[in-house]
């Protein structure tokens, strides 16, 4: 069958799984065998010894398998670290502080944005009766509120140890 030509019975499924597959059966399929009358009555799974019972059994507690108490692992108590030692945790680099300090200062910046805009809608709504200004104003005002009392935390996290 030329590869420039239409199938002659015009299945193109055909054609092109022909085309595709060359004749040879897909990537981890095998071939099947016609069933003689001997053997559909053996067993699909010859390997498999025939003392096993077909349906598992019963389980005894009504169905559920029984739940087993998993043993737990306590942790001693370890006692906190003196004063005078240094704890287990490092101290934050000064990059790490001056980021928090930089990430704090956008997140203020964006927070007084959003307020301001806030509060611009707000004039809207009491000078011109825009109540269609409403939602907006409440939303920006807690957003703008919400990113202004981030980044001072942020800010405050980045300040540098006594």
């Amino acid at each position: 069958m030329p590869l420039d030509s239409e199938p002659r019975n015009g299945d193109y499924a055909s054609y092109i799984d022909a085309l595709v597959n060359r004749q040879t059966t897909a990537p981890g399929q095998t071939a099947r065998r016609p069933q003689t009358g001997a053997a559909k009555t053996r067993s699909q799974f010859p390997d498999m010894p025939s003392s096993l019972p077909p349906q598992p059994a019963p389980l005894p507690t009504g169905g559920r398998p029984a739940r087993q108490a998993a043993p737990r692992h306590e942790r001693p108590a370890t006692p906190p670290a003196p004063a005078n030692q240094p704890s287990d945790t490092p101290q934050p680099t000064l990059a790490e502080l001056a980021t928090k300090r930089r990430g704090g200062l956008v997140m203020m910046l964006i927070g007084i944005a959003a307020l301001i805009k806030g509060f611009d809608f707000a004039s809207n709504v009491l000078l011109y009766q825009q109540f269609s200004e409403l939602i907006p104003m409440f939303v920006l005002l807690l957003i703008g509120s919400q990113f202004f009392q981030r980044g001072r935390d942020l800010r405050r996290q980045g300040k540098l140890p006594d």
